[in-house]
């Protein structure tokens, strides 16, 4: 679920909100590689209401392999990763705006490393 969510409380109650002002979102800047090891670049797409940025980003990247192994994590808004073994590969985000605010987005099989797919016949 990519629309936010923040937990708003007064003296007595504590009230959970669901919003659509932050989503999260990103891209890559390619989904199929032919061979590792392979240089993925990861831009956020996220957005927000005017006046209210984002504070921090929570990347995870992992091999979409049954395990989802982590392979790295980011704190940066628009990380790399260098991926050395063949596969797919997913990465999910969280970011958080500067009232802690909260939205997240994943993607399982976001490129792939190392498998050719389509018609490859000569």
């Amino acid at each position: 679920d990519s629309l936010g969510s923040c937990a708003v409380s007064s003296r007595d109650t504590i009230l959970n909100i669901n919003f659509p002002a932050l989503k999260a979102g990103f891209k890559v800047n390619q989904k199929k590689f032919t061979c590792p090891p392979a240089t993925v670049l990861f831009t956020d797409t996220s957005k927000t209401i005017p006046g209210v940025p984002i504070d921090t980003y929570e990347w995870t990247f992992y091999k979409n392999d049954g395990l989802n192994n982590e392979i790295g994590n980011s704190e940066i808004k628009n990380p790399g990763k260098i991926v050395s073994d063949t596969g797919y590969y997913g990465a999910s985000l969280i970011v958080k705006d500067i009232y802690g605010c909260e939205a997240s987005f994943r993607i399982d099989s976001l490129f792939n490393v190392g498998y050719i797919t389509g018609n490859t016949s000569i």
